[in-house]
């Protein structure tokens, strides 16, 4: 294994990322290793993936970006059979959601009213 990969390896391990994302890593290592391939194209993913993850809190178990509209943790948790997502009332007395007609209305739900975006906001409180 060249130094090069070697210490891009050392700087994986201190840098926290998740143990899976380390794990790839360094079997990706072992790969060009044994073919004795040119491993500079690995080092820059190494670093790559370092430097993304420096900005992540906690080492790397926050994230806040979506993926299909849920967090990571809340796909986690109904990949367990647990479900985290925020649950609406629908026995309050207010509207709690609005389907939009196409025009740049709302027709709010469940009291039905028909109302521009402004109105569907303050409503929503969004």
């Amino acid at each position: 294994m060249t130094s090069d990969l070697q210490s891009a390896l050392a700087r994986l391990r201190a840098s926290g990322l998740c143990e899976a994302r380390q794990a790839a890593f360094r079997k990706e290592a072992r790969l060009y290793d044994k073919a004795d391939a040119d491993p500079s194209a690995l080092v820059d993913r190494i670093d790559a993936a370092i430097a993304a993850g420096a900005g992540w809190q906690n080492g790397g178990i926050e994230m806040t970006d979506r993926i299909f509209g849920m967090t990571f943790d809340e796909i986690m948790a109904l990949q367990q059979g647990r479900d985290i997502r925020p649950k609406v009332n629908t026995n309050a007395p207010c509207d709690y959601g609005a389907d939009p007609i196409g025009d740049g209305t709302f027709r709010m739900v469940p009291s039905g009213d028909v109302v521009d975006y402004a109105e569907r906001c303050r409503r929503l409180k969004r």
